[in-house]
């Protein structure tokens, strides 16, 4: 069946202290508290992509206790989930894509972290002003997006909250740098993933 044919060949796969498991697998029927269970259907966040790994190494780097996250182009539900198994305290969504929201929300009550994540459907330009001030924010998005939302995230994070930004190759971080600064952002650490940039900045106290 065409519909089920791409999983063929996907397997566990290990990032930090999380591991992702495809629901299909074997493996997912008895998952440990940092497996994510998942199945993307038809929304985008898989943990096979490099942009999103990118940004689950950096969540995984500098997500503190009981932080509270925003996740900017939710798909999945992916990045939210991981926050929550990491120990943020609670997450919060927003996707434009209803569907993908239905998805990240069976993804949510698969892991067991329905309770601490709410997805939200609509525009983020909007929305993410009304769910701050959060310590974190995750936006894994294409570059012309994530530029068109810093003053957004700005307004959403605490001072010194942290902001991770993914979705963009490496050719386009000398573009993005300069944006963040002029945005109020200090750089604290980059990564690659293959050809995928990721960075994660701190706003100013």
């Amino acid at each position: 069946d065409w519909s089920t044919r791409w999983r063929e060949g996907l397997g566990p796969r290990h990032l930090g202290r999380l591991t992702i498991v495809p629901s299909w697998l074997p493996e997912a029927s008895d998952p440990d508290p940092l497996t994510i269970v998942l199945d993307p259907e038809t929304a985008f966040g898989s943990g096979e992509h490099g942009s999103t790994r990118a940004a689950l190494t950096l969540l995984g780097r500098l997500l503190r206790q009981g932080d509270r996250v925003l996740d900017l182009g939710s798909g999945s539900g992916i990045l939210a989930i991981a926050a929550i198994k990491l120990g943020a305290a609670n997450a919060i969504g927003i996707e434009i894509d209803p569907e993908a929201n239905e998805v990240a929300a069976r993804n949510a009550a698969r892991n067991g972290v329905a309770d601490r994540v709410e997805f939200l459907e609509g525009d983020a330009t909007l929305l993410a002003r009304l769910t701050g001030p959060v310590d974190l924010v995750l936006s894994n998005i294409l570059r012309s997006v994530n530029m068109s939302l810093l003053s957004v995230i700005a307004a959403a994070l605490r001072p010194a909250g942290v902001a991770i930004f993914s979705g963009m190759e490496q050719q386009e971080a000398e573009e993005f740098r300069p944006a963040l600064s002029r945005s109020g952002f200090t750089v604290v650490q980059e990564i690659l993933d293959a050809a995928w940039w990721g960075v994660a900045a701190e706003r100013a106290g």
